[in-house]
């Protein structure tokens, strides 16, 4: 699923013409992102590709839901905050698990060989990730803010940095749940029929991500407070592009 959210991001800057492009063709960027994890045989590739399809279709019953909440976001209202955040939180993670059931059908599908370049490139993930959080300095977490915001303040960077010892431990947890994911799946790999082993792997792994909802909405309340009005017009901007590219999906055929 984190294929997925990196595709929405890029499209935030690249140009109108090409966001249409990239969106309607979402189904084989996904499944070249996703592919490119396996060893597949023509068989398995082309059951991805289907199964993609078939995946992008039934979200596109979401956007109606996805555009209310992206409609909330109004950074003068401050209770709103809270509950926004936590809307989008439970909708990536509806979308998160629906996706595990098209990466539990192809892994279903999955030999020895293959399973073995999965476990392996899984590991290789973990220790890039577990590398990251030991060298991780402060400014490395400014990047995301940017993101939104365009920029970013001196009393945000300090405000960021104070906190900065909080969002290394949302890493260290999101790499302790992947380290149980992979041992779930590895003890799939040996039942006979895997599939709904490795949908509960996956469904459990993406329920237990974002925790401690409650601190992150404080910082983010923080953040807010200390904007300039240039930050809140890229906010706006921003706002605009996502309602656009969900108009676009909606839209799209696959």
């Amino acid at each position: 699923m984190k294929n997925l959210m990196a595709l929405i991001s890029l499209f935030f800057i690249i140009s109108c013409g090409m966001k249409e492009t990239l969106v309607s063709n979402m189904d084989s960027i996904l499944y070249h992102k996703t592919s490119t994890k396996f060893d597949l045989d023509s068989k398995q590739k082309t059951a991805l590709k289907a199964s993609i399809k078939k995946f992008l279709t039934a979200q596109q019953k979401k956007t109606k839901e996805a555009k209310e909440l992206i409609q909330t976001l109004d950074l003068s209202q401050k209770d709103e905050i809270a509950p926004t955040y936590r809307g989008f939180i439970e909708l990536y993670r509806e979308i998160a698990i629906s996706y595990s059931e098209v990466l539990a059908d192809l892994m279903s599908t999955l030999d020895k060989k293959q399973q073995a370049t999965f476990i392996k490139e899984f590991i290789r993930e973990n220790k890039e990730l577990e590398d990251k959080i030991i060298d991780s300095d402060p400014t490395d977490y400014f990047t995301r803010f940017r993101f939104f915001f365009g920029s970013i303040n001196d009393l945000q960077k300090k405000t960021i940095v104070e906190h900065s010892d909080f969002f290394r431990e949302q890493s260290r947890h999101r790499l302790k749940n992947r380290i149980i994911l992979l041992k779930a799946i590895e003890e799939a790999f040996k039942e006979a029929n895997s599939k709904k082993k490795i949908y509960e792997a996956f469904r459990v792994y993406n329920t237990e991500s974002f925790p401690k909802q409650k601190e992150m909405i404080k910082i983010i309340k923080l953040l807010v407070d200390q904007a300039e009005q240039t930050q809140i017009k890229t906010f706006n901007e921003k706002k605009m592009e996502a309602l656009e590219i969900i108009d676009l999906f909606a839209k799209s055929k696959y």
